[in-house]
């Protein structure tokens, strides 16, 4: 080979090097973006909304000079909902995604700034101070729909919310459920907190097999012939929620520091199962978001419990009615 034409075959090395190296990474950085994609979904653009009507807007702005520290609980946000009996609307917990940007246009309008979980938990430990008018947007669950639809709603009004998974329920593929890859982009936009929301699982509680919620009930031991005791108990729940809370962290997120009681207000706790319960779940979490059977402030006999009453929005909740809600809490 000549020395004019050496530097030709390196060159020519060079390049079928290149090209291999260019065929090897596309098909991987193709894979990449699509898993992205699909796992992440598309979000799409909130909807416009008729202007607020004068008097409305009045009453929404004349709550400004109330100090209010709330909490809201949606659960799912849906483009449309489906034509259903009305009666049953009182109690479905979708939302439409336009009711959500009424919501959030009546919380701009009445002086609201949302606030982080990290911003709540501090608050609760007596390490922060939270804003004249607050208001923390819970999420339950882990659905794509809190991505495709609630997120942009977040992101137009300026705001944030804190969404609470059962880590059992986070799947890797694109579905009903958030896989940890969204959850991690979710919480990289600055907007989304995330939470533990305590399991719905069951356990047996008498010899015939009888079952009710793990967080809840005393599970039956068959070995003993008896059933758990209260030490036994808060022992098994400190270890579940621990799990959960190490399984968040596992996955490169930030440690969660507030939790959120699976229950509905169908299902009140008396205040000495909610104290046994709740000391066992503070001890790894600032605090924890429940609801009642009625509207209750997140006042300061319930800060100093370390529990954070939530209003539950169902989807018949107008942007009036959720205002109404939040200025007739019912009293301590």
């Amino acid at each position: 080979m000549t020395l004019r034409a050496r530097p030709f075959a390196v060159a020519s090395w060079l390049a079928i090097a290149v090209l291999t190296i260019a065929m090897l990474a596309v098909p991987t950085l193709t894979y990449v973006y699509v898993r992205e994609r699909v796992q992440l979904g598309s979000q799409q653009s909130p909807p416009r909304l008729a202007p607020l009507a004068p008097a409305l807007r009045r009453e929404f702005t004349a709550a400004r000079s109330t100090p209010s520290f709330v909490v809201l609980g949606y659960h799912d946000v849906l483009k449309g909902l489906p034509r259903r009996d009305p009666e049953e609307d009182g109690r479905r917990v979708s939302v439409s995604v336009a009711a959500f940007v009424a919501h959030l246009r009546m919380l701009q309008v009445a002086g609201y700034r949302s606030v982080s979980a990290a911003e709540v938990a501090d608050f609760v430990t007596g390490h922060g101070v939270l804003p004249r008018r607050a208001v923390l947007i819970a999420f339950d669950g882990a659905r794509w729909r809190d991505w495709s639809y609630a997120d942009p709603a977040l992101a137009a009004a300026g705001f944030r919310a804190t969404i609470f998974i059962d880590p059992a329920s986070v799947r890797s593929r694109r579905g009903v459920s958030l896989s940890w890859l969204a959850l991690r982009a979710m919480v990289k936009t600055g907007r989304w907190s995330v939470g533990v929301a305590g399991t719905r699982a069951s356990v047996a509680v008498d010899a015939a097999g009888t079952r009710a919620s793990a967080l809840l009930a005393r599970r039956w031991l068959p070995e003993g012939g008896r059933a758990e005791t209260a030490a036994e108990f808060q022992r098994r729940v400190k270890a579940g929620v621990d799990a959960q809370r190490q399984t968040v962290i596992e996955q490169g997120l930030p440690a969660p520091r507030l939790y959120s009681y699976p229950f509905q207000p169908r299902y009140p706790l008396d205040s000495a199962r909610l104290a046994e319960l709740n000391g066992t779940v503070t001890a790894g979490f600032a605090g924890a978001v429940l609801s009642l059977v009625q509207d209750e402030s997140a006042d300061a006999r319930w800060v100093a419990k370390r529990v954070l009453p939530r209003i539950e929005v169902y989807s018949s909740t107008t942007d009036e009615m959720l205002f109404n809600r939040i200025q007739n809490l019912a009293a301590p």
